[in-house]
């Protein structure tokens, strides 16, 4: 037969239990604060290092742009033809909303030969 000591003591160890629950829930909403910190911190931490990571492919493009042009600066003679001329990033504009630009353009009397330098290609760029 439980008495009411029994039944006093099982209260008072259900409530240092329930106590106990309430102080590692509280941790556990403290560490769910601090994980949720640190996946905003790494997103920003993406955000700029794609950031960067754009500007480093930009300075690559126009690295690419410099080389292929030095080297058509010095034999401006491709596929057999003698061009006189060369020009870089060149544009034309067509209507007001289509434009063109042209890495490299090359040109004597008769022939122009243009030149669009890729780095790297996206979906949308090729079909």
């Amino acid at each position: 037969m439980v008495t009411k000591e029994d039944l006093a003591e099982a209260i008072l160890e259900i409530k240092g239990l329930q106590k106990e629950t309430a102080q590692r829930f509280k941790e556990t909403d403290e560490k769910f604060k601090e994980t949720d910190k640190q996946f905003k911190e790494t997103k920003e931490f993406i955000k700029n290092l794609s950031i960067n990571i754009d500007g480093i492919s930009k300075t690559q493009g126009e690295i690419t742009e410099d080389y292929f042009f030095n080297i058509l600066k010095e034999n401006k003679n491709i596929a057999g033809l003698q061009f006189d001329n060369i020009e870089r990033n060149l544009y034309q504009y067509a209507r007001h909303d289509l434009k063109g630009e042209y890495d490299i353009i090359m040109f004597n009397g008769d022939s122009v030969l243009i030149v669009e330098i890729k780095n790297k290609i996206r979906n949308k760029e090729y079909r």
